[in-house]
């Protein structure tokens, strides 16, 4: 495996029934006290999959290195915990383009994450036409951990109360992770000639941020639901259109 590529699932190749934070002891606590939405949401513990392909990204089709493809990144809003495949924001986006999609987002990533997954797949030879690009919130810090082999996440869910934890969460140094990884997705877009369209999942009180946050109606009942992902798919197309199409 590209080491650039290493995410949090270890698993290839199979097909899941759940996948963090969409478990089944998950579900099993929300039946218990939001039995009727999951009943109004059509939400069961058979009728979400999760495909997984051998470099551990959720795509039901393995990636053809002999295509050209439009690259998704992002983190769990764009991995679609708690949504089935095909109701992840990109696919509403399929119609308007001739090109196959790749979803390269990582479920609990950081923006390194999105940094990783394009720079690894263009080392591997993917040719890529397009990147969309759900930016995962600035509250993120991604590491290596040569003792695990592992890229791993700091964020505020992960728990850690060390000193390094607290250096590497404070907000300018956050800031700067940020704004490094993305001018380097931003260098390598405008390297190879790759159109960039990105929209930031957090920018507090825009559209897709109230959405994202006010419609955790997933599975899972936190992440989005699928009315949401369609949203953000005409968001995205919207925003494409400005930046390249413009003119036409």
């Amino acid at each position: 495996m590209h080491i650039l590529l290493q995410n949090i699932l270890e698993c290839t190749n199979t097909t899941l029934d759940w996948c963090p934070s969409d478990s089944e002891e998950e579900f099993d606590r929300n039946f218990k006290v939001n039995r009727i939405q999951l009943e109004q949401l059509n939400w069961t513990k058979t009728n979400v999959k999760y495909s997984i392909d051998s470099f551990s990204f959720r795509n039901s089709e393995a990636v053809d290195f002999t295509k050209e493809y439009n690259i998704v990144l992002g983190c769990s809003h764009s991995f679609g915990i708690g949504v089935n495949e095909n109701d992840i924001w990109f696919n509403h986006l399929k119609p308007y383009f001739d090109e196959p999609f790749y979803n390269a987002a990582i479920a609990g990533g950081s923006i390194g994450g999105c940094y990783r997954s394009l720079q690894g797949f263009l080392d591997l030879g993917l040719k890529i036409k397009r990147v969309f690009m759900l930016t995962p919130d600035r509250g993120r810090h991604e590491y290596f951990d040569a003792k695990d082999n592992k890229w791993k996440v700091m964020a505020w869910w992960s728990g850690h109360k060390s000193l390094i934890t607290n250096i590497c969460l404070n907000e300018n140094y956050l800031n700067n992770f940020y704004q490094t990884n993305m001018m380097s997705i931003n260098y390598i877009c405008d390297k190879n000639n790759i159109e960039l369209t990105d929209i930031a999942s957090s920018n507090a009180g825009d559209d897709v941020d109230v959405a994202i946050c006010q419609s955790r109606k997933a599975r899972d009942l936190i992440h989005p639901g699928v009315d949401t992902h369609k949203f953000i798919g005409k968001k995205f197309y919207g925003e494409y259109c400005k930046r390249y199409r413009s003119s036409t």
